[in-house]
């Protein structure tokens, strides 16, 4: 594999966290795991507490998504914020942060994991939940970056839209399985790169025997803008001298 690659994994409460050898893997080179801590405004951790701990001990850095619900306001959380989607993804947005909030620094950032939507919002109506998820997110100090495929991103959504509301600053972590970790074949505009591909779902590693989410993301990303997260100084010894050249 590339040097200009970094290994990492994602997994959530499909991945017994029994079952995970971490310091396998860290001998194979992964260096970072991004777990799901939220979906919608529940506040289960999908063992994300039980993977962050674990991994933490072999000095990865450690990243978090939530698989977002854009819709209207549904629940009492979300009616107090508002009645348009926006208010709701005020309410996922700070009970994502809330979910997290006493697991292991996020210093692989948090990631908005979008793909799907309620059939009765229109593309601007999800690109609206999507900025107001993202800023939250990001007014908590984190990196923020999103997650979703190639199709939702282009079939679903509209470029232009997106593009209006400053999504494309976000960095993507896209999907894309073609048997290679070599990056995507295409990037759904108004995004003109990837820093993080997911290249299979069907993935193997010693320390665990069930299919893994494995990624690549660029080294640049890990040295260029990850370096300038406010945790960089509770990074793994390892990820200092990597980022910062300590």
């Amino acid at each position: 594999m590339s040097d200009d690659l970094v290994i990492g994994v994602d997994v959530s409460a499909h991945q017994d966290p029994s079952q995970i050898d971490w310091k396998r893997f860290r001998e194979q080179g992964v260096r970072y795991a991004v777990f799901k801590a939220a979906e919608g405004i529940g506040d289960a951790l999908y063992d994300a507490d039980k993977h962050a701990a674990k991994a933490a001990e072999e000095d990865l850095l450690i990243g978090y998504y939530a698989f977002m619900r854009p819709r209207l306001p549904k629940y009492a959380e979300e009616c107090a914020e508002g009645t348009d989607v926006r208010a709701s993804a005020r309410a996922q947005a700070d009970q994502f942060v809330k979910n997290i909030g006493a697991l292991p620094f996020p210093t692989f950032g948090l990631w908005a994991d979008i793909e799907t939507k309620d059939e009765n919002l229109t593309s601007q109506h999800v690109t609206d939940f999507l900025e107001e998820f993202c800023s939250r997110c990001a007014a908590s100090g984190f990196l923020v970056g999103i997650y979703s495929g190639f199709y939702f991103l282009k079939d679903q959504l509209d470029a232009d839209a997106l593009r209006a509301a400053g999504l494309s600053k976000y960095p993507l972590w896209i999907p894309w399985y073609h048997g290679k970790p070599t990056g995507p074949k295409r990037i759904p505009p108004p995004w003109d790169d990837w820093v993080v591909h997911q290249w299979t779902d069907t993935g193997k590693l010693d320390g665990f025997s069930g299919n893994l989410d494995l990624n690549v993301a660029k080294r640049e990303f890990v040295t260029k803008i990850l370096r300038d997260l406010p945790g960089v100084r509770l990074m793994p010894e390892w990820a200092q001298d990597f980022l910062l050249g300590f």
